[in-house]
């Protein structure tokens, strides 16, 4: 594909309300971003914004914007980062959102850009954050992670304070009518939150719906999106006895429609693994059986808006998940508590406010 900002430029329908006195800023994926940073991007993307991918974009089902393909020679980010400077013209920040991006784009940052923010779903793992750390004088680099408890962690480790921010993920406003009310004549049905990769507990909310199910009929699990994992969490599920209850549907029901035909969700993450879903369900009303982890704690205020279980424990998992599938009074409550938190915190617009103060702040801090 041509490396002309033509290629990449967004249409007008589906630019941000960005004042046009905002930084220009190329952003950067790869066919490996977290769905979580695909769908944030997606949503916070600036009029007048390109987006590059190093080697083949993710699948238009993933992420449906125009995106530029650009090439990897011999899988060298030097290479690739010089392949980038027609891209980077014009534009004042480099905002990265995966490993690899981040790699690419710190050469470009280097080269052709004012200033690189480096967005992550969750705080990097020791590997990845250590060799962040290790190029992180670099004045122009600035990271984002989306709660409070993860820049905690980052700073911690021995990051310049200045230098990470909470950057919130966006709950889209929903206006989805949701289950019947009754829940007499149909099944319970709950979506199962989250990409699938390792330590997001898929796996347990399958073992937590085998033991639901010794209790009561009734329940079904919903898997929407997919995942590196899928097929061990769809093997597992089938081994639980339970496998034509458990529903995977792929790409094929977006997750607000999922959510909008669910009683209750669960998120049993036992590692960081990002917060995204979480963030959605409770912007749709829905309760959730989450593990009780920081980043979890911090988004749904405790236990105001979701019945918190021991990371890890299907047992724990499974009676919250009978708790709220018994209890229509409580689902209401917690369902609205969600909502209402979600508009207060995690609201679209507040968040863009938030990355254009955050993209002000990253070029002055550059001294370019």
């Amino acid at each position: 594909m041509a490396l002309g900002r033509e290629a990449g430029e967004l249409p007008p329908t589906r630019r941000s309300a960005y004042h046009s006195a905002m930084p220009r800023v190329l952003h950067v994926i790869d066919a490996e971003t977290s769905l979580d940073m695909l769908r944030q991007l997606d949503a916070l993307v600036g009029r007048g914004d390109t987006i590059a991918s190093i080697g083949p974009p993710p699948p238009p089902q993933r992420f449906a914007l125009p995106v530029v393909e650009v090439h990897r020679p011999m899988g060298l980010a030097v290479l690739t980062a010089r392949r980038m400077e027609d891209l980077a013209r014009g534009a004042e920040i480099v905002h990265s959102w995966s490993p690899l991006a981040h790699d690419v784009s710190a050469i470009v940052a280097k080269l052709f850009v004012s200033a690189h923010v480096m967005s992550y779903p969750a705080m990097p793992i020791a590997k990845a954050g250590s060799a962040v750390l290790r190029e992180f004088r670099e004045p122009q680099r600035q990271i984002t992670v989306p709660t409070e408890f993860a820049r905690g962690q980052l700073i911690a480790e021995g990051f310049a304070a200045d230098r990470v921010h909470v950057l919130p993920p966006c709950a889209p406003a929903s206006h989805l009518p949701g289950p019947p009310a009754d829940g007499t004549d149909r099944n319970v049905r709950v979506a199962v939150l989250g990409e699938m990769v390792r330590g997001a507990g898929h796996r347990r909310a399958a073992w937590a719906h085998a033991i639901v199910r010794q209790v009561t009929d009734g329940v079904e699990l919903v898997y929407p999106g997919g995942g590196p994992c899928e097929p061990r969490v769809r093997f597992f599920a089938e081994t639980t006895g339970y496998g034509a209850e458990i529903h995977f549907v792929g790409d094929s029901s977006p997750l607000s429609a999922v959510l909008g035909g669910a009683d209750l969700a669960v998120f049993l993450p036992e590692r960081d693994t990002g917060v995204g879903d979480l963030v959605t369900a409770l912007g749709a009303g829905v309760p959730v059986v989450a593990s009780r982890r920081g980043e979890i704690v911090e988004c749904t205020g405790g236990e105001e808006a979701a019945v918190l279980c021991e990371p890890g424990s299907p047992r724990e998992a499974a009676a919250g998940m009978l708790r709220l599938a018994e209890d229509a009074d409580l689902r209401a409550h917690l369902g609205a508590r969600g909502r209402a938190i979600a508009g207060e915190r995690f609201a679209p617009e507040a968040v863009r406010e938030r990355l254009g103060e955050l993209y002000v702040a990253a070029v002055r801090q550059s001294g370019r």
